[in-house]
């Protein structure tokens, strides 16, 4: 142990064990509840860490860095794999198959960097406890590597860990101190019999839906689209509506990837290549360069093969394919995909299916544009080979409220753990339950008892508990909670700018709480700093919850006053004119441009 040295806890897990009684805590996860973090902080040799990307301008300044290295590693992981692989494909068709792991992965990486770096700038002597946990492995599959490094402690200790090994070796006055501690068995994914036979008739059903729709020229997800719309733009285009239920159904098929091994010595036998035009102080890149070859899903290495082979078997070649969800995280669809582009060219377009596009920071690191041929926006063009359509999820939406009663808090998603980069991401640090006790102190009685907490399925455990005490039978456990109360609601609160924002302000009086300084919601064009400037002049974006619930005690008797104003209108349609087209002939737009690019 180091003289003056504090001790660095990166998880609740090492959080059990004293070695020192100065400690620098990596962040608000390594506590059990709001109250812990809030007694533990009262103690003067305790120290905890702050979000890195608080400060507005440093999340710029990381956002073009983090962009830059995704274009990098993109580059050096379609080598690496080629050369794994035995094969020669072009750049795109690795980017189409990885992007979607790197981009969660470069900035939760560095977040965590970060977070230790700062811990030895406050003490450049650190003692780490190191648990017993020899056992090498890495995710599955790209969801996977998201719920592990977003929710998991102890995948997240191992991410601590390396990078504290990498810095000691590197010259860093770091002190390693063995603690017994036996990690979680992990949880072998296994299809019940009732998913057994659900899968089996569905692969059925598929089997049909192939064979009727293997003259389809256009492959299109039938996510992108409610049901009836789905159905209506497949039939004016003369095709068949393929809607499979099983073939790209990543809940069924990522069990396979559990019983692929890892093979750590195949791994370790090849060379990741790390030249790059580095700054020589950034030691960020270095690191990345000695742990990523261990860190990539096994999908893409170990189980490569399986999956190449399971998408021969799909025989349909379309001309063009247009998806939403699936190039995320769907990983069979992902390879079906990059096939059909390389070996049959096929044009591969994706269109967005919520609204953050908008953001000045977008949490994706605008990583689609760099494989897709076009992308389908709700808002105007923001790169090259974007394309402003109709926005698909409202084609023919009910816009209209027909029971207004309650005050709907649309809760902001958060996790345990950093996971993204950008505007309106955040974890163990919402101010849901901030805004909620500010609410119950501002609002009149009678507009606080109708007040309905919408909870999405991004929400911690620990949340849920603190603001169940809080606001008991308010707190709503529906799913989807904002869709059943959407009409039922008076006045929509959100308290993040994405999608719900969008789908509030669509249907009747919304307020969204969100200060720009801290969170920039718009891409800062001059039109859309101006737009910025309405939105909160017309009350309808407030910097805190405070400003929020006292414009709410003045327009509760009669929002629609407040709502159907000339200068609320028009700004509303600006939004949506920029932000979310909506139009009258959104299924006919859709078809004709479909149709033009085939």
């Amino acid at each position: 142990m180091y003289s003056n040295s504090s001790q660095f806890i990166a998880t609740i897990l090492d959080a059990n064990f004293e070695i020192n009684k100065k400690k620098i805590y990596a962040g608000k996860w390594c506590f059990s509840s709001r109250e812990e973090t809030k007694n533990f902080l009262k103690n003067k040799d305790l120290y905890l860490i702050s979000n890195p990307w608080k400060n507005i301008d440093l999340l710029e300044k990381d956002y073009i860095y983090m962009q830059k290295l995704l274009d990098i590693y993109a580059k050096k992981l379609s080598i690496f794999l080629n050369v794994y692989h035995k094969k020669n494909f072009p750049e795109r068709y690795w980017n189409i198959l990885t992007l979607s792991w790197l981009y969660y992965y470069i900035p939760s990486q560095l977040y965590r960097w970060k977070v230790v770096n700062e811990a030895l700038n406050f003490n450049k002597n650190l003692d780490f406890c190191l648990l017993n946990d020899d056992k090498e492995s890495s995710p599955s599959y790209t969801i996977d590597y998201l719920n592990l490094i977003r929710d998991n402690n102890e995948f997240n200790y191992t991410v601590f860990k390396k990078i504290l090994k990498f810095l000691k070796n590197n010259g860093k006055n770091i002190n390693f101190l063995k603690k017994d501690f036996k990690f979680k068995e992990e949880k072998k994914i296994n299809l019940s019999i009732s998913q057994k036979i659900k899968f089996n008739f569905y692969t059925l059903l598929d089997n049909f839906n192939l064979i009727m729709a293997k003259k389809n020229l256009i492959f299109i997800e039938d996510k992108i689209f409610t049901k009836k719309n789905f159905y209506k733009i497949n039939l004016k285009l003369g095709q068949f509506p393929q809607h499979f239920r099983s073939l790209f159904n990543y809940h069924f098929e990522n069990y396979h990837f559990e019983n692929i091994n890892y093979d750590f010595k195949s791994r370790e036998s090849l060379q990741f290549d790390e030249a790059a035009s580095y700054d020589d102080l950034d030691m960020f890149p270095k690191f990345l360069d000695t742990v990523i070859k261990f860190d990539i899903p096994k999908c893409f290495l170990e189980g490569y093969n399986m999956l190449n082979n399971s998408v021969k078997n799909i025989k349909i070649r379309p001309k063009l394919i247009v998806s939403s969800y699936n190039h995320y995280h769907n990983e069979k669809f992902k390879y079906w995909v990059a096939s059909n582009v390389i070996e049959n060219q096929a044009k591969f377009y994706v269109s967005n299916h919520g609204g953050a596009n908008h953001q000045k920071f977008s949490p994706c690191l605008q990583y689609e544009n760099k494989f897709v041929d076009k992308k389908f926006t709700w808002t105007k063009p923001r790169n090259n080979n974007d394309v402003q359509l109709p926005a698909s999820k409202f084609i023919n939406y009910n816009f209209n409220r027909k029971n207004p009663i309650y005050l709907s808090y649309v809760e902001e998603p958060n996790h345990l753990y950093p996971h993204k980069a950008g505007t309106g991401v955040n974890f163990s640090t919402s101010n849901n339950i901030e805004n909620i006790i500010l609410f119950k102190s501002i609002l009149k009685k009678d507009i606080f008892q109708k007040l309905k907490y919408l909870p999405t399925k991004e929400s911690l455990i620990s949340e849920q508990r603190d603001l169940k005490k809080e606001i008991k039978d308010k707190y709503i456990n529906e799913s989807p909670a904002l869709y059943k109360y959407i009409s039922k609601s008076k006045i929509i609160v959100c308290s993040y700018p994405q999608t719900a924002f969008l789908e509030g302000i669509l249907t009747g009086p919304t307020v969204l709480i969100n200060d720009p300084k801290n969170n920039p919601f718009l891409d800062q064009t001059e039109e859309t700093k101006q737009l910025q400037i309405k939105l909160f002049k017309n009350k309808i974006c407030f910097k805190d919850a405070k400003e929020a619930a006292e414009h709410i005690n003045e327009v509760w008797s009669n929002p629609l006053s407040w709502w159907n104003s000339p200068n609320v209108l028009n700004t509303i349609n600006e939004l949506k004119d920029n932000f979310c087209k909506i139009s009258n002939n959104g299924i006919n737009e859709w078809t004709n441009f479909l149709e033009d690019e085939i």
